[in-house]
């Protein structure tokens, strides 16, 4: 009968109640057959069929198809190169960051420039000028006109100086009044009044190196470059010595500006690209000067700083913001790829380092994981995803693969591609033997399913022999409370007792052996909820004393029926603990109940219950028949009683796993101790705080 209901059991148990209930759960075992056969089945697919065939076609595939070996190798390479890159990334993050904007020759060859931005988000170191064009009044714009009359159509430099003078005298704002500057100075070089041209010059300098006329242009920048053409050496001429002719101090002027626009004195606009155009064909013709070479290299870095400020507002369009900072990656208008980070510093400050892709590729390759992808025949490239396109049509013919190289910055690009197919592809056409590796790896996997098989069916067995000495313990547990109460409810209807006295020990022993059966069917109840995950818990403040308390009483009947002693030690500062009461009660109960059981002789207990440090600690100590050496941990295991338990009582195997159960749901663990002339110590400690 349990045999045919336990399909049915096995999906319905949680509606059934009382003793159909415990004989639904009981009758699941008579499944495990089917199940063993399921297990088996599944490792031998799992373990031997599945790893045999993916092995053979992976041998096959590395003999017949070249290059999709060499697409899965450099696949797998993919996690490591992003690894390096990311490593190389945050050294050359944290050098530039220490550095800050000002420290350049700290830099690596990986990082262009450091910036600042202020807590609006506007440039601060370096300082960048956005043009506001404002509106001319018209006083000072009908003047200025005059003298663009006069010196670009009638030729006539003095009265275009007058007319500038007299703008210069009408100028309202700094940006009109550094416009009539420019102009009056570019009449002065035309004349040839070097004195004049050169205190309109300092004048710029000192007082509006700050900034832009009314057109969205830099004066001081259009004067140093005006000085610098105007006291050009001659066409074709490398003097070994300047003459005095002042070559040396347009040099000087170039090198001015220059030093001005990397200290933050002189700030980038928008016309600073094309001005370092200007000075770069400009310079050229110094190039009898040794510093010419230093020169030439600071003229390309400011150039690189106004190009990034140009595409800055292109690149925040498709910024990618993450905790450790915000990424921007992009092309600018020439297609040329950005790549910077920004990081949030203190009092508002916003620190952004650009990095050169170029020299952050072959930072990651000069890794360990990089040589060994040039060894292999790879190259390595960064690039924007706008760039993917352009990557996939100069490597088509290449074996290649593209991703995010962060996980961080979905926009930048890792392409790993194949710089000598012919290289690479020999590389694996002598990888014959993989054949003989994959036979042998085939081999081994099976031998290993065997063995596993073969373990998983002796646990298997060890397991069902368990189940089997469970289920015929619990029905000799369930037998003896039954029949106690059977024959004392007989002997209570037909009377057959002669005194009061023996009257309520007949009621004492039906309450006791019922109190007895609940506690077992309730043990294998929770038991079977917790191994299901559905026991629930209700924690609330509790007191650990009382419930202590309250199961000595329920069990001092059966204690002073059976003669024991019992030594009781709580101490008064045991602390409310959040904890399920009833499954506290459980545990107690089940700690008590195995110390009276394993007790035959020496019916002496000692229970203790202390806080110590952030927990509680319940000892229950007997003086029954021990625990054999190496089993102190097992008995907490379901179905597993100590060796020698079977000589002294019969028992589920169960209730002491439920108590290891409750301490783990409770944060809390239970374990056994030896105890000095006999006996055992269960100890249960909870923490004090959930």
């Amino acid at each position: 009968p349990v045999a045919a209901r336990s399909p049915a059991a096995s999906g319905a148990c949680g509606t059934r109640s009382g003793g159909s209930l415990l004989i639904c759960y009981l009758s699941r075992f008579s499944g495990d057959a089917a199940v063993g056969y399921r297990l088996r089945l599944s490792l031998f697919i799992g373990l031997i069929v599945v790893p045999a065939g993916g092995l053979t076609l992976l041998s096959l595939r590395a003999v017949l198809d070249e290059q999709r070996s060499a697409l899965a190798d450099v696949r797998l390479r993919l996690p490591a190169v992003q690894a390096a890159f990311q490593s190389q990334l945050q050294a050359a993050l944290d050098v530039a960051l220490d550095a800050g904007p000002r420290g350049a020759t700290g830099y690596g060859p990986e990082v262009e420039f450091v910036f600042a931005l202020n807590e609006l988000g506007e440039f601060a170191d370096p300082v960048v000028l956005r043009p506001s064009l404002p509106d001319r009044s018209p006083a000072f714009a009908g003047a200025l006109q005059r003298g663009e009359r006069f010196e670009l159509l009638a030729d006539d430099v003095n009265a275009a100086t007058l007319a500038y003078g007299e703008a210069l005298e009408l100028a309202a704002t700094d940006a009109e009044t550094v416009e009539a500057l420019n102009a009056l100075q570019r009449a002065r070089v035309a004349m040839g009044d070097t004195a004049g041209s050169l205190r309109v010059h300092e004048r710029l300098r000192q007082r509006y190196a700050q900034t832009l006329d009314p057109d969205g242009a830099h004066p001081l920048t259009e004067s140093h470059l005006r000085q610098a053409r105007w006291r050009l050496p001659p066409a074709n001429v490398s003097p070994t010595v300047p003459d005095s002719s002042g070559i040396v101090a347009g040099f000087v002027g170039i090198t001015e500006w220059v030093a001005g626009v990397l200290g933050g004195d002189i700030p980038l606009h928008p016309g600073t690209a094309l001005a370092v155009r200007e000075f770069r064909s400009t310079v050229r013709r110094y190039r009898w000067n040794r510093d010419v070479a230093a020169l030439q290299a600071d003229l390309d870095h400011i150039e690189t700083r106004a190009d990034f400020i140009l595409a800055y507002d292109r690149l925040l369009e498709t910024a990618v913001a993450g905790p450790e900072g915000t990424y921007l990656s992009g092309l600018d208008a020439g297609r040329r790829p950005w790549f910077a980070v920004l990081q949030a510093q203190s009092a508002g400050l916003i620190r952004g380092v650009v990095f050169n892709l170029e020299a952050l590729a072959e930072a990651t390759l000069r890794t360990p994981v990089g040589a060994q992808l040039r060894t292999a025949g790879f190259g390595l490239a960064l690039f924007d995803a706008d760039f993917t396109a352009e990557f996939e049509r100069r490597y088509a013919r290449a074996v290649r693969v593209v991703a995010p190289v962060d996980s961080r910055n979905y926009r930048l690009n890792v392409g790993l591609y194949s710089r000598d197919e012919p290289f690479v592809f020999s590389h694996y056409r002598n990888r014959n033997a993989l054949v003989i590796v994959g036979i042998a790896g085939l081999a081994g996997t099976i031998g290993l399913g065997a063995y596993v098989l073969a373990r998983e069916t002796a646990r298997e067995k060890q397991t069902a022999d368990l189940q089997a000495e469970f289920v015929s313990n619990v029905s000799h547990e369930l037998r003896t409370p039954l029949t106690s109460i059977r024959m004392c409810a007989e002997t209570l209807l037909l009377k057959r007792y002669h005194t009061d006295e023996q009257r309520q020990q007949y009621l004492q022993t039906v309450m006791r052996e019922s109190q007895r059966l609940s506690r077992m069917v309730g043990n294998i109840l929770d038991f079977s909820r917790m191994e299901s995950g559905r026991k629930t818990w209700d924690f609330v403040d509790t007191d650990v004393a009382g419930i202590v308390h309250a199961t000595l009483r329920e069990f001092e009947p059966m204690l002073e029926d059976q003669g024991f002693t019992v030594e009781i030690a709580i101490d008064d500062d045991v602390p409310m603990i959040k904890a399920d009461p009833e499954a506290l009660a459980t545990a107690v109960a089940n700690l008590l109940s195995n110390a009276i059981r394993y007790s035959p002789d020496r019916k002496q207990l000692k229970v203790c219950l202390y806080a110590t440090g952030p927990q509680i600690a319940l000892d229950i100590a007997d003086r029954g028949v021990g625990i054999p050496e190496g089993e102190f941990t097992i008995i907490f295991e379901k179905y597993r009683r100590a060796s020698n338990a079977a000589d002294v009582a019969t028992g589920t195997g169960l209730g002491l796993a439920l108590v290891a159960g409750i301490a783990k749901s409770h944060g809390g663990a239970v374990g056994a101790l030896p105890r000095d002339g006999g006996g055992s110590l269960f100890r249960l400690t909870l923490p004090t705080r959930s």
